[in-house]
């Protein structure tokens, strides 16, 4: 679901701004994470996270919408934006245990 709907996510955040995109899909995600949590059994799980990945699908490309807003010089937003993209790679190589292998 992320994947399909991230280009269509794109338009819609240069239509209504980036920043209610940002918090409409920060609420979807929320709710649907709780959702997921809760989930009584596998159909609403799944249901769930397809709800989830539409919102991750907002998100994405309205957080760098914002980071092109917020920094108007093309060095500081070329070191934003690298620092969002290694979120996700910084976050995997935080964790403890990441990387190493059980057998």
């Amino acid at each position: 679901m992320f994947a399909a709907l991230l280009l269509s996510a794109g338009s819609l955040t240069d239509r209504v701004g980036a920043r209610q995109a940002f918090g409409a899909g920060l609420v979807v995600f929320t709710a649907a994470s709780a959702a997921c949590g809760f989930a009584p059994d596998l159909v609403v799980l799944v249901v769930a996270r397809l709800v989830q990945g539409a919102g991750a699908a907002v998100i994405v490309p309205a957080s760098l919408a914002l980071i092109r807003e917020a920094f108007p010089d093309s060095a500081q937003r070329a070191r934003a934006i690298s620092v969002w993209a290694m979120g996700g790679f910084g976050g995997r190589r935080g964790r403890p245990g990441a990387g190493r292998r059980t057998e």
